[in-house]
Order: structure tokens, then sequence, then C-alpha cells
């Protein structure tokens, strides 16, 4: 019965890959769509509204520039983002050359490879990821160790203006902001509305998860090591031991790992097609990781 009911799991996961792999395309055009309305509502309605009255009108300018800014950076590191290869794992072996252990926890038997440190399979790409985090049906595409930075910049660029615009779409008329049902061309009334909604719910999911990949990249883990971390960590306290991670080395490099080294720390917000510092197959450790290990190389537990 166990049997059985395994393959039934590895069956609707496999259904489940294909459905995200088919999707992939059509959440792509879905996205691109939504973003290039609200681009041509603020810039058709909004913009001109804030530029004409009392209330905005010497920072009218100031709007400009911003909008501008956002409307370039959001299309860029979204496209970037889908368009650049996270890194793959390359190279197949006879899996007889392998000791037991690099077999066991190394190798993956469907790429016929060996998975460098922090490398997964994705079900839905069907190829194994360097340093994957998780495979985004809206980016058709897995995020890993070249892309990861896009996305986490599509993804800040993308709430803040969502914020900006569900603020200055729901000023009320009273206070300087646009009428009721203004209208907008070629989209009609209550267009203005629906993108102040759109921006109200888009941005609190998507500030909600940059602040998560946030604390991520601060910590210097993925979304699957974080879960393989707090089984670690519960393991560790079973047996009176300290868990440490061992890729966190500060907060400041765990920033460089993501975003490059830079010694201004706003230059990780300019658009850059240079890739992340690294191949993906080997990372920074921490200095006093010559603790001595008690566990498999997999857990990173050590001795207090």
């Amino acid at each position: 019965f166990a049997r059985a009911f395994f393959r039934v799991l590895l069956l609707f996961q496999s259904v489940l890959s294909k459905i995200a792999w088919a999707m992939g395309p059509v959440c792509v055009l879905v996205a691109f769509g939504l973003i290039f309305m609200v681009i041509y509502v603020y810039f058709s309605a909004i913009l001109p509204h804030y530029m004409t009255t009392n209330y905005f009108g010497l920072g009218g300018a100031l709007h400009a520039i911003f909008a501008v800014w956002m409307s370039f950076n959001i299309p860029f590191n979204y496209f970037m983002c889908i368009s650049t290869n996270p890194g793959r794992a390359e190279g197949k072996v006879d899996p007889s050359e392998l000791t037991e252990d690099e077999y066991e926890f190394d190798y993956c038997k469907i790429c016929e490879c060996i998975k460098p440190e922090r490398a997964h399979h994705c079900t839905v790409c069907n190829k194994c990821t360097l340093r994957m985090d998780h495979h985004c049906p809206w980016m058709a595409n897995c995020v890993g160790h070249f892309n990861y930075k896009y996305f986490v910049l599509f993804l800040l660029y993308l709430a803040v203006s969502c914020f900006y615009i569900a603020v200055v779409a729901g000023v009320p008329t009273k206070y300087g902001g646009l009428p009721a049902k203004a209208p907008v061309p070629y989209l009609g009334k209550g267009s203005v509305e629906f993108v102040m909604l759109l921006c109200t719910s888009v941005g609190a999911a998507v500030g909600a998860m940059m602040l998560w990949h946030l604390y991520l990249i601060g910590t210097q883990q993925t979304t699957i090591e974080f879960y393989q971390n707090q089984l670690s960590k519960h393991s560790a306290r079973q047996q009176n031991m300290k868990w440490v991670n061992m890729y966190d080395v500060g907060l400041r490099k765990n920033f460089d790992a993501v975003f490059g080294y830079n010694s201004l720390w706003f230059r990780w917000l300019l658009p850059s097609t240079k890739p992340p510092p690294g191949d993906g197959m080997s990372f920074w450790m921490r200095e006093d990781y010559v603790l001595k290990r008690v566990t498999s190389t997999v857990d990173g537990t050590f001795k207090v």
C-alpha cells in the first residue's frame, strides 16, 4: 500500500509539473499585459492630473522622474529574470565510479550528473539548477544563482510602484485627487479604480514576498534551504548541539554574494546585466567553519 501511495504522489507531482510548465508562457503574457496596462493608465490619466493641479503641481517633475525610473526597471528586471539561464549542472558521470555517499546525496539519477552544493533538481524544467530557490511559473523559469538578483529587484520595484500608484490613485477628489470614474483613453471609465485595486492587492502580496527574500539574502539561504535548515536546527537541539549555517558570512557579504561587489549599496538598485559573483558551484563560507563537523555535510551541525 505504501509503495502504491508513493507512486500516486509521484504521478500527481508529474502532472502538476507539466501544468506549471505549460502555464509558464501564459503567466508571462498576462504579467506583461498587466504591467504595461498599469503604466499606460498612469501616464495617460494619473500623471497628467497631478502635473496640472495646484496640490501636486510643484512635484509633477518628481512624479514623472520616479514613474519613468520605475517603468523602465520593472520590465527590465522581469525580462532579465525570464531570459537569464539560472545555471544548470552539467556533465554526465558513471554512477559505478561514485562512492556510496556521493551516489546517495550528490548524484541526480534523472540528469545523471553530480549536483554541486546548493543545487537541486527542478521537476518542472527537469534539470538540476544551481543554487535553486524555486521554480516560478510567472517567470516561466527557475530562480537560481544567475537570475536571482533580477527576481528580487523585480519584486522590489514592483512592490514600491504598486503602493505608490495605489496611493496617488486613491487620493480623494476633495484633496486634489482624480475625479470619480476618471476616463482613460481607449479603456473608458473605471480603469483608474481597477488599477488602484490591482496595485493594492498585488503590492501587498509582492511586498510580503520581497521582505521574505530580503530575509533569505540577509541570512544566505534559499527557500529550499530554509526548510531544510529548520529540520537541521530541530535535529541539533534534540542532540544538545548548535546548528550553524555555513554560508552565512555576514549581512554585507551575503548581499554582495547576490548583487555583486559594490562600495556603495545603492548601486545594487541600478539596472545591470553583470552576473553575480561566483560560478554557482562554490560559495563563501564562515570563518568559524573550522569547527569539527559531527554529521554529514548536508546537515551542517557542529559541536558547541
